[in-house]
């Protein structure tokens, strides 16, 4: 998980102790924000977002999966309007949404090539559901129950 320290950090929250307790971390005198995002830094030191930390997907040996970069992967395709991946109970499966009925078979090819032997499963829809507050999010929710 990302977090952050510095002055642009807010240090309270009006009478929301729950909310202090559950974003922030003090260590050594320093006051972290927990943003809810995940990520990395590469041997470079640049830091990568890889999606809402609630998003990720535990890997069955060690390890996540993280939707938000199968959902910039999906974006390549001009076929796709969104997509994501999202774990069911019958394993991983890449959700895509398209207009497109010609074709299917030969776009689901071209994206099999580029996904991990783990993610075999590809479900073409004609919506997936957006969050109502962005109108471009995925709402992780609303999909689940339709599944």
């Amino acid at each position: 998980e990302i977090i952050v320290a510095g002055d642009h950090v807010l240090k309270e929250y009006f009478h929301a102790p729950e909310a202090w307790k559950q974003n922030k971390i003090v260590a050594d005198d320093t006051l972290w924000h927990r943003t809810g995002d995940s990520g990395y830094i590469d041997e470079n030191g640049q830091l990568f977002l890889t999606g809402r930390c609630k998003q990720l997907i535990k890997k069955e040996d060690e390890g996540y999966y993280a939707p938000f970069l199968f959902e910039g992967l999906l974006k390549q395709f001009q076929e796709i309007g969104l997509g994501t991946l999202i774990a069911t109970e019958k394993g991983l499966v890449l959700f895509a949404e398209t207009k497109v009925k010609d074709g299917i078979q030969n776009l689901r090819e071209r994206i099999s090539v580029l996904l991990p032997k783990e993610i075999q499963q590809i479900q073409f829809v004609d919506y997936i559901p957006r969050d109502p507050r962005h109108h471009s999010k995925i709402d992780y929710g609303k999909l689940r129950e339709l599944i």
